[in-house]
């Protein structure tokens, strides 16, 4: 706008002056004066009028309005930034919460076991195996591990009983994963908006 102000004011500057003069001196300089030399050499130079008053005043307040529309412009995009901003890290929190849950959710709960004998194909649900008569009960001491259920078998045998998690464990444990990969996927496309803004 300053370049704009100032390019008005020369060409009011030239439109006012009466006349300019052009000549050139014995060491080969132009020189322009509004007055004509006294050697007679002086050409006078045609000037275009340039604009009136109220042009000027309406150039002014067009470069005003520009102005003020570069500047609501850059407001804008501030406020949308600092909008963006608070938006990828509210994602981020998110994806480190689901994150903790994932990590804390790795572990079986105590109803997320199912009992195995192992080297029938008998699944002790707590009831009779149909090819030992192996009766389960409760699974005991529950690791993250092996845990041995209490139990008889009709013929005497001593199959190897174990507890593994069941579906409702793996069920579990893929929402958590399928909740963190969301919440990447949430992350970057914040991250996207954020840096094309």
């Amino acid at each position: 706008m300053k370049r704009l102000i100032g390019f008005t004011l020369v060409l009011v500057s030239f439109n006012t002056v009466a006349a300019i003069y052009k000549q050139v001196d014995d060491k080969g300089r132009t020189i322009y004066s509004d007055q004509p030399s006294s050697s007679g050499k002086a050409q006078r130079v045609e000037i275009a009028p340039g604009p009136s008053s109220s042009e000027v005043d309406a150039a002014v307040r067009a470069a005003d309005a520009m102005k003020q529309g570069i500047d609501q412009r850059l407001a804008d995009k501030a406020l949308r930034q600092s909008a963006l901003d608070r938006e990828v890290a509210r994602k981020r929190q998110a994806l480190k919460e689901a994150e903790a849950a994932l990590a804390a959710g790795k572990d079986p709960g105590g109803d997320e076991w199912r009992g195995v004998v192992r080297g029938t194909n008998s699944v002790a649900n707590g009831g009779t195996s149909a090819n030992t008569g192996f009766a389960t009960s409760a699974v005991a001491n529950i690791s993250p591990g092996v845990a041995v259920l209490g139990g008889t078998t009709a013929n005497g045998g001593k199959p190897r009983h174990f507890a593994v998690p069941n579906r409702g464990y793996a069920e579990r444990v893929q929402a958590l994963e399928a909740a963190v990969q969301a919440a990447k996927h949430d992350l970057a496309i914040a991250e996207e908006n954020a840096r094309d803004n």
